[in-house]
């Protein structure tokens, strides 16, 4: 076996073995942030290395069993995770994720805009005075639409991008 292989099997066990405490035992013994780097470096070491891919590695899979006792729920939307974000950039860019996923007046808009572009593609070939006054309307509209999205996801940040219920 290589240096590099014996490397990345290495690193899989502690990965494995800190999962095991943290998800199982409830005990970790390292940061999350300690965690992660280890994860990063098993993960670039298989880009690197991609002859040493393996299905069962940590960078293929979520953590392990959950403790015994915890109920298992269907969420009604997708949970989104703050994807290892340590500094104020990328927690900002994780807020504003969020918002555009989960608020209301934002999914509207978002909405009308995807009706007006299937509204547009039945104009397309048409070259008579009224589809071209059509198309027009249609172009209007939605660039209309797509400003208020600017305008609410601008308003949002400003507020720190607010969530429903929060």
């Amino acid at each position: 076996m290589s240096d590099i292989a014996k490397e990345i099997e290495q690193l899989r066990r502690e990965i494995r073995e800190h999962e095991r405490r943290y998800y199982v035992d409830a005990a970790p013994t390292i940061s999350d942030r300690e965690f992660d780097a280890m994860l990063e470096q098993l993960r670039a070491l298989e880009a690197e290395h991609p002859e040493h891919a393996s299905p069962d590695s940590p960078t293929q899979r979520v953590g392990g069993a959950p403790i015994a006792g915890f109920l298992t729920v269907a969420h009604a939307r997708r949970m989104y995770s703050i994807d290892n974000s340590y500094d104020e950039e990328e927690l900002t860019r994780w807020a504003q994720r969020c918002f555009e996923a989960l608020d209301p007046e934002l999914a509207r808009i978002n909405e009308r805009i995807s009706d007006i572009i299937e509204q547009e593609g039945e104009f397309k070939g048409s070259r008579d005075a009224a589809s071209k006054q059509s198309r027009e309307a249609l172009a209007n509209d939605r660039a209309a639409l797509q400003q208020q999205r600017v305008d609410r996801l601008t308003a949002a940040a400003a507020e720190g991008y607010p969530l429903p219920g929060g």
